[in-house]
């Protein structure tokens, strides 16, 4: 099953990281399928290989998830998403954190997002960074080429 499944997940994204968009996922990465409701927790059992609890995520979210949940976890799918209605950056420090324009609830699922999985730990703001940089010094840059999409968009946009 995970030989049909995986192709469609990491064409659906573009071969980036639902949640921190990091991309390319390193090919040595385990198991890039997240459970979003983990498949190890009996209330979630049945929903093991429901198609919508599944998404193309690298090892270091993974990891930094493991097997928690908090009802308030953004799904990065969702059609009321939008990554700038949740996150703003700080460009200088590659800093992620909850909008402060958003409500009080929607700045609560933001956080919770960013500690389950790990979002904002100090090599993944380093790494926001360098790729930024390298997004400048780039000829003719595309942003699906690159990892971070929003944070190099919203950058432009700042």
């Amino acid at each position: 099953m995970r030989e049909w499944i995986l192709p469609h997940l990491r064409e659906m994204n573009q071969y980036h990281c639902s949640f921190y968009d990091s991309f390319p996922i390193d090919a040595s990465s385990n198991e890039p399928i997240e459970h979003f409701r983990p498949k190890s927790r009996p209330e979630f059992a049945d929903q093991a290989y429901t198609w919508s609890n599944l998404y193309y995520c690298c090892e270091l979210c993974q990891s930094s998830k493991k097997e928690s949940w908090d009802e308030q976890l953004l799904r990065p799918d969702d059609d009321a998403y939008s990554f700038s209605n949740f996150f703003i950056y700080d460009y200088t420090t590659g800093q992620i954190s909850p909008n402060p324009k958003a409500s009080v609830e929607d700045q609560n699922r933001a956080a919770v997002t960013i500690n389950l999985y790990g979002l904002d730990t100090q090599s993944r703001r380093l790494r926001r960074k360098l790729v930024l940089k390298q997004w400048g010094d780039a000829k003719q840059p595309t942003e699906e080429d690159f990892a971070y999409r929003d944070y190099i968009s919203l950058s432009r946009s700042s």
